[in-house]
């Protein structure tokens, strides 16, 4: 089985390879695991592509003064950071006072360190263009908005007030709170330790998501600057990520394409950030709005007809945009009369009729293609198995008819031996093996 496993990690190794990607080598990992309704067993890679030129990564330039209202901009995003004032008291909600809030305690993960638990939203939330119905709500100071579920959920696809190595098992007081209605999604950590700066106090802060797809992050007791917290046992981000999959036969490669980092402030403690969505391709449900939206926004959109979708070749979808053929068959103008493509897909072009040139670029080393090595690699691996299996099942054949022709062989011996009872080579007789004359003997059946 060792073989089988290394033979498949040669090939899809060699196919990212040749296709201008790879897979992290440490980097991405750095040994922490969650634990928590995993909804995958297959392995979990993380892979790159040219981050300079493709990853859209916002982090914000601080102020020199913090006590006032900070706005940005991240693309997918815009945030509004509140310093300490009547602006950013409005925005907390403390949930430890307040009735019908659930608390999540001894039957969930309050008492405990590096879990999560699945959520189900009370509306479909909008992240990054996309709508999820689901969030991991953990220990450590974030929110997990992937649909899939696996035990390095804090490298990406997170919604962050402040992820770090928070234990609420050191203090019997800690606690996170969860208010869900149709209206707000809050979760609160409250007198929650550092694990790394238990003589430092505890931290309170919360997150609430809304339909609308608006963030709000508000901090109360902060007792250390961000930049003061270890990311030793554990990053610490305040922000936001998302990433999509390719899909390979035995495992799952997670590409991150945007990370936003709010730094607007050191000190959070009493601030708060408002996070507001803007509409990016993935939004847009008709072709004109595709269009719209390349004309009014930093993105560059395209309309593919066949899936009857808008993207720019960058989001959760992508793995579904290149393999069925979108990114050199989607257009960027449409018939306002019909609202259909004016034209039928065909080679890339640049022309403001034509299809959007693939945001990875063609001539990127093959990663323009590359990034549907998932499906790629899943046929080429799955061929090398059933090529495998073939040959497995070709040599127990032949083991097998050795054993028949040669009964005094070693094989042969245990055929005879383990042989069902409904073998036999004569109605009403059976056979067994001489060893003195090294031949079958017939026996009647008494």
């Amino acid at each position: 089985m060792a073989v089988v496993h290394t033979l498949l990690a040669v090939c899809v190794n060699l196919l990212l390879v040749s296709l201008g990607l790879a897979h992290h080598t440490g980097a991405m990992d750095s040994g922490i695991r969650y634990g928590g309704p995993h909804s995958t067993s297959a392995k979990i890679e993380f892979g790159h592509f040219d981050a300079k030129k493709h990853t859209r990564t916002s982090r914000q330039t601080p102020p020199e003064n913090v006590n006032q209202t900070v706005f940005d901009h991240h693309d997918y995003y815009t945030s509004t950071f509140f310093a300490p004032g009547p602006a950013a008291d409005a925005l907390w909600r403390d949930l430890s006072q307040e009735t019908g809030v659930e608390e999540v305690d001894q039957s969930g993960i309050s008492d405990l360190h590096l879990v999560y638990e699945v959520r189900p939203l009370p509306f479909e939330f909008p992240i990054y263009g996309h709508t999820i119905s689901n969030i991991g709500v953990t220990t450590s100071g974030f929110l997990y908005t992937g649909t899939i579920f696996h035990e390095l959920i804090h490298l990406t696809q997170y919604i962050a007030p402040l992820q770090a190595n928070f234990n609420p098992s050191l203090n019997d007081s800690s606690r996170i709170f969860v208010l869900s209605t149709s209206e707000r999604f809050t979760v609160q950590w409250d007198d929650v330790h550092s694990h790394d700066h238990v003589e430092a106090g505890t931290f309170s802060f919360q997150v609430s998501l809304f339909p609308s797809g608006e963030i709000h992050f508000v901090y109360r007791q902060m007792p250390l600057l961000v930049s003061e917290i270890s990311d030793t046992g554990h990053p610490v981000e305040v922000g936001l990520a998302d990433s999509f999959y390719i899909f390979g036969f035995l495992s799952v490669t997670i590409f991150e394409y945007s990370r936003i980092q709010l730094s607007a402030a050191d000190n959070l403690t009493n601030s708060a950030y408002v996070i507001s969505p803007v509409l990016n391709c993935v939004t847009a449900s008709s072709c004109n709005e595709c269009s719209q939206i390349t004309a009014t926004s930093n993105f560059t959109c395209g309309w593919c007809d066949s899936l009857e979708r808008c993207s720019d070749g960058i989001d959760r979808q992508r793995q579904e945009w290149v393999t069925s053929g979108c990114s050199t068959s989607n257009v960027t103008q449409c018939s306002t009369a019909t609202d259909s493509p004016t034209g039928t897909g065909g080679p890339t072009t640049s022309s403001a009729t034509g299809v959007v040139t693939d945001q990875l670029g063609a001539g990127d080393n093959g990663a323009s293609e590359g990034l549907a090595s998932g499906t790629i690699a899943g046929i080429a691996v799955g061929v090398v198995v059933l090529l495998l299996l073939a040959a497995l099942v070709l040599l127990v054949l032949a083991v097998l008819l050795y054993g028949y022709r040669n009964p005094e062989s070693g094989i042969g011996l245990k055929m005879i031996e383990h042989r069902p009872k409904a073998w036999s080579l004569q109605k009403d007789k059976s056979a067994s093996y001489d060893v003195t004359t090294g031949k079958m003997k017939l026996e009647e059946e008494q």
